[in-house]
């Protein structure tokens, strides 16, 4: 039987963890307790998204920092390409702070389209203001995967 709230739903955000491997001065995600999204949960959310009548899904990648829990985006977009009906698309994003972004995890969201937004305050005092001493590392970081690209 059909989930009468499912035929118009376009999109899911996954919050995969809510760790982070920062201490941002204005975040409030290391308030609560580090908890990470079971594959079961991320199942549950495709299965219902993945029923809907819409054209367009869409799949966002959140956290503290999703990259933290890499192994579950991986398979949860590999599901959600195998098992997404045919004649739709799939609109796939990850929200990151970047400083977990190597060139192999890069690849993948590369190769599987995923929209992958870095979270980077731009000016060397205000990424420092953000969390000290992470504008050189993230820099360096982007630097690494402009050459590869």
């Amino acid at each position: 039987m059909r989930d009468e709230g499912t035929p118009r739903l376009r999109g899911a955000v996954l919050v995969v963890t809510s760790a982070c491997n920062l201490k941002c001065t204005y975040c409030l995600q290391d308030r609560h307790p580090a908890r990470r999204m079971s594959e079961q949960t991320a199942d549950e959310v495709l299965d219902r998204l993945l029923r809907s009548r819409q054209r367009k899904l869409a799949i966002g990648f959140y956290g503290g920092e999703p990259l933290l829990a890499f192994d579950l985006v991986r398979r949860t977009v590999e599901q959600a390409e195998r098992r997404r009906p045919r004649g739709s698309r799939l609109l796939l994003s990850l929200s990151t702070n970047g400083l977990l972004l190597d060139p192999e995890k890069a690849a993948f969201l590369a190769a599987h389209g995923v929209e992958t937004q870095v979270s980077f305050d731009g000016s060397p005092a205000a990424q420092e203001l953000r969390a000290p001493g992470t504008f050189g590392l993230l820099s360096d970081r982007l630097e690494e995967l402009r050459r590869l690209c």
